[in-house]
């Protein structure tokens, strides 16, 4: 009867209307490891040592295209299966892009419509944002990257960077105040060796 039972579980997990499908990309992954929680188009998902992880058309990794499956435990997503999936292209990514420019447009709280050298780019609450070479702010130049949905830009990560023709800053002396250098004071020459006189130099 036991025995019974143990096998009847895992079918009502199956029930019509308790399984999901989701194809998409991956968002975010357990950063250890394939077991834990992900992030697939925007739906939180988990994993666990019974999933299957099939990788035939490609790694399994943030910016991936991928098919998961699973069944509901309450209101949590169990997967079953995830497994990366051709796109148009036949790999397993998504098209993927860079953008190098000016910030002619931000939204307040960064999340949302960017334009950024006249191309529209969407951040989402996954979007990564660095300001190691200043604050993202309008007119600061930055890198952007990201895959596309459909025709939409969905960035990955914006961060400010330096702009070829404006390279990282070095220390030049402000002008009208060049950097000093050690020079005699007027009047007192520095002291130089004559030989005196009858003694010439041997």
């Amino acid at each position: 009867m036991l025995l019974l039972v143990a096998l009847i579980v895992p079918q009502t997990m199956f029930a019509d209307g308790n399984e999901w499908e989701i194809k998409g990309t991956v968002q975010s992954m357990p950063g250890n490891g394939l077991v834990g929680t992900w992030v697939i188009d925007g739906q939180t998902i988990q994993t666990n040592a019974a999933t299957r992880f099939k990788q035939e058309h490609g790694a399994l990794r943030v910016g991936a295209f991928v098919e998961a499956k699973g069944y509901y435990n309450g209101g949590t997503r169990i997967a079953t299966k995830i497994e990366t999936k051709g796109n148009d292209n036949g790999d397993g990514y998504r098209q993927e892009w860079k953008l190098y420019g000016y910030v002619d447009s931000m939204p307040a709280g960064m999340i949302g419509q960017w334009v950024i050298n006249g191309q529209a780019v969407q951040a989402d609450a996954y979007t990564r944002f660095e300001q190691q070479h200043g604050p993202l702010q309008v007119g600061a130049y930055v890198k952007a990257e990201g895959y596309y949905n459909g025709s939409t830009r969905i960035a990955t990560k914006i961060e400010t960077d330096y702009d070829a023709g404006h390279p990282e800053p070095t220390h030049t002396p402000e002008p009208g105040h060049p950097e000093p250098t050690e020079t005699p004071e007027p009047g007192h020459p520095e002291p130089t060796h004559t030989p005196e006189p009858g003694h010439p130099e041997p």
